[in-house]
């Protein structure tokens, strides 16, 4: 449906919620009832039930309006698309009260054609409200999606951006391994960092064979940063829905890490998931992410070598010290991902195409943007040795 007035951008009030901060335990679902949220809820409940019709074709405006009604101050963001792009943090049709429920919607407005989107209000147990056909209206989410699949998209939903949704999760539980159907407890918190040991995460959530997914929108500068985790079993990290990492896998709780470098956003907004899987016995998750540089561009020290997954030391990237390294496992990259090379001064590095250091090799003691042009090739390394010059 046409969405042609913004939506709301930054917030002017830093107290929303403040105090469930105090509490991490009330800063649950029911906090929403007592929050500017309801508030919004509330208005715009009140606007259908007056069977309001001065929005026209507007859905941005008309929730724009019941945020401003419940004290939060807005500015421009263009149409409901691009809010969308930024504040979807959860797929599911679930969505908590007061979550804003958003669409793709291919339309002409104003002799413009493009994805406008559509927004609207949920408002709990699956419905929403909404402008829609130039009148106020409230539908089932999973019946709108029904009747308008051949117009609408349904994309999920997110939080207007306030102090409190960024730099939270918004964490999803799940009663089977592969994170099916409907979540069982939807809850909030600020890192992720849990070990349930033989138990449960929640009185709703089976002890083995579960799964939760988080995820929520972080203010991240521009560098390179290191993410550390610690899992038993598998776990899968997106940002800004590139894998970053996928060790989806039965196994032990042991610390891990990866680099990846960050490039700057808007606002240097950045979307951040993490999907877990429990099957039986202890279970432990943990993730964090620490800036190690400024720069976007890593070096090595003299005493190690880095290696990345794209080509012009671009995307994930490991950094090796002198030592053996049988198998992709042990890089710390997925196999046959390897594209360009850095290499310090006291050390040189020996490739192969296949684990356990068979096939092709090469060896490297000078900086590579490029292996594609190299005898083991882009993309080809399974295995390597780092040793001294």
């Amino acid at each position: 449906m046409k969405c042609t007035r913004s939506l709301a951008v930054m917030v002017s009030i830093a107290i929303l919620f403040c105090s469930f901060f105090s509490n991490r335990d009330s800063f649950t679902l029911k906090a929403l009832e007592l929050s500017h949220f309801e508030t919004a809820v509330k208005w715009s409940l009140d606007r259908f039930y007056e069977n309001n019709s001065q929005y026209n074709y507007e859905c941005l405006r008309f929730v724009q309006n019941a945020f401003n009604a419940a004290g939060v101050s807005t500015s421009t963001m263009g149409c409901a698309k691009n809010a969308a792009n930024s504040w979807v943090c959860s797929t599911s049709e679930n969505a908590p009260r007061g979550s804003l429920v958003f669409w793709d919607w291919l339309g002409t407005v104003n002799g413009e054609y493009k994805n406008w989107g559509h927004v609207g209000i949920s408002i709990g147990n699956g419905e929403f409200v909404h402008n829609f056909d130039k009148k106020i209206q409230k539908d089932s989410i999973s019946d709108f999606n029904s009747r308008y699949r051949n117009s609408h998209t349904f994309l999920g939903y997110g939080f207007i951006e306030t102090q409190t949704y960024t730099n939270w999760f918004i964490n999803e539980f799940y009663n089977n391994k592969n994170l099916e159907g409907s979540p069982v407890l939807i809850d909030y918190e600020n890192q992720i960092s849990h070990n349930y040991g033989d138990g449960s995460p929640h009185s709703n959530v089976n002890n083995d064979f579960f799964s939760i997914r988080w995820q929520g929108l972080f203010d991240i500068e521009p560098g390179v940063y290191r993410f550390d985790y610690r899992t038993d079993d598998g776990i899968r990290v997106w940002l800004d829905d590139n894998l970053i990492i996928d060790d989806w896998n039965l196994q032990g709780a042991s610390n891990k890490s990866i680099h990846f470098r960050i490039n700057g956003t808007s606002f240097n907004k950045h979307k951040v998931k993490c999907e877990y899987f429990e099957q039986q016995g202890a279970s432990e998750i943990y993730l964090s992410w620490t800036q190690v540089s400024s720069s976007l561009t890593p070096t090595p020290n003299d005493d190690e070598v880095i290696v990345f997954e794209g080509s012009n030391y671009q995307g994930n990237y490991v950094r090796l010290k002198w030592g053996y390294y049988p198998n992709p496992s042990r890089i710390g990259l997925q196999n046959d991902s390897i594209s360009s090379i850095k290499v310090g001064r006291q050390v040189q590095a020996c490739l192969f195409e296949h684990d356990g250091f068979d096939g092709k090799m090469e060896w490297i003691s000078y900086d590579d943007p490029d292996l594609s042009d190299n005898q083991i090739g882009n993309d080809s390394v399974s295995s390597m040795k780092v040793y001294g010059r």
